[in-house]
């Protein structure tokens, strides 16, 4: 029982020698020091100290008699002492905490962000990471396609589930696609159709010769680039970059591919309308 009660009254945050010597002094009161070392166990070079620090907890009184005798307070004050001293210690935890997130701001300003590069293993890996990278844009989209495996890929359901949101959104979006590749508006759904026609989207189109690798870039600061192997022209897994300092190479590429790509968005757009239109005759004449 009176371990029980002792290892309780460590909760709050007494230390084991102060919570034996207070239910000694419980057990026992009006006891001297010597005497509550005995009862509590606690060494008679430590039991002024700890006697210390319970009075300057306010759980127990001294007499003014020589030599001094020890009392607790009643049972009830003692627990609503030590919670409101827990509260204080709470609150002084907390006024800590925003003093250094305050101090942490002010240190990190102005300091490079933090930039990490990743391996991505597998084709499924690849298309998630993507789609979750797409999914943070805040403003911008870039998306550079070279690859029929990748501007398949980009049509999964999931992706295009995403692309409605973004559309939602208004992120702005520009697609440099090769001239060998061929977007076939039968295969999109009508999702993919309403976004891919939107303004919020521009498409344009190089010569493969021009282009090394297929490319995703999210705000200026993600970059993802699937790796493709050169025989089954699968994708085997990627890098992800993250950080604006370390995506500045590609983001410069991206913008010389653009620069350089020929633009096609209206002719683009008026096909897919066309397919879409066309979806909805169909529809509405089986209703």
């Amino acid at each position: 029982m009176a371990e029980t009660i002792v290892e309780e009254l460590k909760i709050p945050g007494l230390t084991a020698y102060e919570a034996k010597t207070l239910l000694a002094i419980i057990e026992n009161p009006e006891s001297t020091a010597e005497e509550i070392a005995s009862l509590a166990n606690v060494p008679k070079a430590k039991i002024y100290t700890v006697l210390k620090s319970l009075e300057k907890r306010g759980v127990i009184k001294t007499s003014q008699t020589r030599p001094k005798r020890y009392m607790a307070l009643p049972a009830q004050e003692i627990i609503e002492t030590m919670v409101e001293q827990k509260k204080k210690e709470v609150n002084i935890v907390k006024k800590t905490g925003e003093k250094l997130s305050k101090k942490l701001s002010k240190t990190t300003t102005g300091k490079r962000e933090e930039t990490k590069v990743w391996r991505i293993w597998g084709k499924r890996a690849v298309i998630n990471k993507a789609i979750n990278m797409m999914r943070q844009a805040k403003r911008t989209v870039d998306i550079l396609i070279n690859s029929e495996q990748w501007l398949k890929d980009m049509n999964t359901p999931k992706a295009i589930q995403l692309t409605k949101y973004n559309s939602k959104r208004k992120i702005k979006s520009r697609i440099v696609l090769t001239m060998s590749l061929e977007i076939d508006p039968k295969d999109l759904s009508e999702d993919a159709l309403k976004y891919y026609s939107s303004k919020h989207i521009n498409f344009r189109v190089i010569p493969p010769e021009r282009v090394l690798n297929c490319m995703l870039i999210v705000d200026g600061k993600m970059a993802g680039i699937p790796v493709i192997d050169p025989e089954t022209k699968m994708i085997t897994g990627g890098i992800v970059v993250i950080g604006k300092e370390l995506c500045m190479n590609y983001t410069e590429y991206f913008e010389k591919v653009w620069a350089s790509a020929y633009p096609v968005e209206e002719k683009v757009r008026k096909m897919l309308l066309k397919e879409l239109e066309k979806r909805r005759k169909k529809e509405g004449g089986r209703k």
